[in-house]
């Protein structure tokens, strides 16, 4: 199963709750469920969006593929690297 497919599973089964990290129990925030779907993968992208952001290689936006992620920044105030505050798939 792909990164997709796995991150279709949880559709209807997670409650967000900021800071959360129980995606299998059905709590948590965008940066958990990344993380769990990528790691049912065999892809260690670490807890947080920080973290995340640093792991692999930018994209450029018109050369984007189905379960790469995505990165937002300034959803709200915070001291995130490059102030990314949000992160999806």
């Amino acid at each position: 199963m792909g990164v997709i497919e796995t991150a279709k599973n949880y559709i209807g089964k997670v409650q967000y709750f900021f800071g959360a990290d129980d995606i299998d129990g059905g709590r948590g925030d965008c940066s958990s469920f990344t993380q769990t779907v990528f790691s049912k993968n065999g892809m260690e992208i670490g807890r947080d969006t920080n973290a995340q952001w640093q792991t692999g290689s930018s994209v450029d936006k018109s050369n984007l593929q189905s379960g790469d992620l995505v990165f937002f920044k300034d959803t709200y105030k915070n001291d995130h690297l490059d102030g990314v505050s949000h992160v999806g798939i």
